[in-house]
């Protein structure tokens, strides 16, 4: 439970930022889509989830383990510079952009204390679990559905507009059956992706690529993009720069030594797009 009576105290920190989570979105499948809203902004890193699924991801991104690139650039290497950061988890003589403060239990208490409003909406049933739904001030389940979380966290940031936010949106057109309307072809898979769903154990012979997966796990990636743009324009609106936060929280296979869906270690499970970029208020003719 958050604190009201921290409404009282003065902001340290007055900037935005907003969380955004691909649910089983793999790297390839986000470099194969067309993403120009937030391409226009960053290109999307290779990076290596804390997890191999959506609970043990998120409580890790909650703690302010983004996904780690093993790249020399802040935030992407936490080891360069961290985002946000609880206090007794300094790296060294490592700096942090958000320092929380002491005592905090995750990112979202922290910036509760930090007098934020914190409001986040998420798709998938991990989120059902109290742990991941504590602390924030608003939170929604919706099921998958981003055009209906989209309306509800610009909802939200509007209503709130005179105090810094922390926002948080878990997707999951890009978990299987990786479907964001009714027009999108097929349903289960190729035959091997659907058996191995059932539960049943495929021999070597039968192990395949689901290209037809895989190819819609793409189609969704870009559909979400198209939700990205409509998101930022609510920052844009109400005159307020944000920091974004773009990433998977795990991959999935296809197929790949016969396996498919995530919840176990392989490379294609662990790897995921990461994007953070600063977007501003006051955009250029060519933003």
């Amino acid at each position: 439970m958050w604190n009201p009576l921290l409404l009282f105290r003065r902001p340290r920190y007055t900037e935005n930022f907003l969380l955004v989570t691909y649910d089983s979105c793999r790297h390839d499948s986000y470099q194969a889509a067309r993403t120009p809203i937030l391409d226009a902004h960053t290109e999307a890193r290779r990076a290596w989830s804390q997890a191999t699924y959506t609970y043990a991801s998120h409580a890790s991104i909650f703690q302010g383990m983004l996904p780690h690139s093993f790249t020399e650039e802040a935030y992407y290497n936490r080891y360069v510079r961290q985002l946000w950061r609880q206090p007794h988890r300094k790296q060294g003589s490592v700096d942090a952009r958000v320092v929380f403060p002491a005592g905090v239990k995750n990112l979202i208490e922290g910036f509760n204390r930090l007098r934020y409003f914190t409001c986040g909406t998420a798709a998938m049933g991990w989120f059902r679990h109290p742990s991941l739904r504590e602390y924030w001030q608003a939170f929604q389940w919706t099921g998958i559905n981003a055009r209906r979380q989209v309306s509800w966290i610009k909802d939200q940031i509007f209503r709130h507009r005179r105090r810094p936010c922390f926002a948080f949106i878990n997707f999951g057109e890009t978990h299987s059956p990786y479907r964001f309307d009714e027009s999108v072809a097929g349903t289960e898979g190729e035959a091997a992706a659907r058996k191995a769903r059932k539960g049943k154990r495929l021999t070597r012979q039968d192990w395949s690529f689901d290209e037809e997966g895989w190819r819609r796990q793409v189609a969704c990636v870009e559909f979400l993009d198209a939700q990205m743009g409509d998101l930022l324009a609510c920052f844009r609106e109400i005159g307020k720069d944000v920091t974004v936060v773009m990433c998977g929280d795990h991959g999935d296979c296809f197929g790949e030594e016969g396996l498919y869906g995530h919840g176990f270690y392989h490379p294609r499970v662990m790897e995921v797009p990461l994007a953070i970029f600063e977007y501003p208020a006051r955009q250029t003719a060519a933003g």
